[in-house]
């Protein structure tokens, strides 16, 4: 089975059925230019996770004499600028092949990308091939009732680091909006304890957070025309 994580450079040739060993960084088809430049423009907007690998040596605490490899957040304020120069069209081979996405998060930026807005099994969406297997365990059953009572929340070790990050932000923000109710939310996207606390800082882009936060946002502060400011947000700053 192939893995959930794939280099951008794999998953950019997978994606239209081409061997990522046998293709020239200086001469590839346009689809798969197009490909890494759509990845890599949603990594640089904050709406795509991206990934790095990480070598356990041996010994540790088991005190193995084999080496293990996991996949770690690549949590970077600013992302190297190879990423940056595949928008221009010039690719580093090298660097595109040590930075990973995921496929669930990969499948998620693809749906609201292409203006899916609900994820169900009859969602059409361009998605690698490969990956097909992560798409429909990730599916919302029709037959799921409506009921927030009924649902199974997934155990925190189900859940992968983007969605560990969402959930604890939102959880600091409605801490903070039930004693500053006027907060805007570009002002509690900025706050110091989701930036640091709830690892916001890692999300460079515009929009990310703030969808994050708009799903628990009080009325007063996501309705047109709300106040975006008052005393009671430079204090709890």
């Amino acid at each position: 089975m192939i893995d959930r994580y794939l280099s951008i450079w794999e998953i950019a040739h997978r994606w239209h059925d081409i061997n990522p060993e046998k293709s020239d960084p200086a001469d590839l088809p346009l689809s798969i230019q197009d490909t890494i430049s759509y990845i890599c423009r949603g990594a640089l907007n904050g709406n795509l996770a991206i990934y790095y690998m990480v070598t356990l040596l041996p010994g540790g605490k088991n005190n193995s004499s084999e080496t293990s490899s996991k996949i770690m957040p690549y949590q970077v304020k600013e992302m190297p600028f190879e990423i940056e120069d595949a928008l221009d069209r010039k690719y580093d081979k090298e660097t595109l092949d040590v930075y990973f996405v995921e496929a669930e998060n990969l499948f998620e930026y693809c749906l609201k990308e292409q203006g899916i807005e609900s994820q169900s099994k009859n969602s059409t969406v361009d998605f690698p091939g490969c990956w097909s297997h992560f798409n429909r365990e990730t599916d919302i059953s029709e037959s799921e009732p409506d009921d927030s009572e009924s649902r199974t929340v997934a155990s925190p070790q189900a859940l992968r680091p983007m969605q560990i990050d969402k959930l604890v932000c939102q959880a600091i923000a409605k801490t903070l909006w039930d004693e500053y109710s006027q907060m805007t939310i570009t002002a509690m996207t900025k706050h110091n304890a989701i930036q640091e606390y709830g690892n916001g800082k890692c999300y460079i882009g515009n929009n990310t957070l703030r969808d994050w936060l708009s799903e628990v946002a009080p009325d007063s502060v996501r309705k047109p025309g709300t106040s975006k400011s008052s005393k009671s947000n430079n204090s709890a700053d």
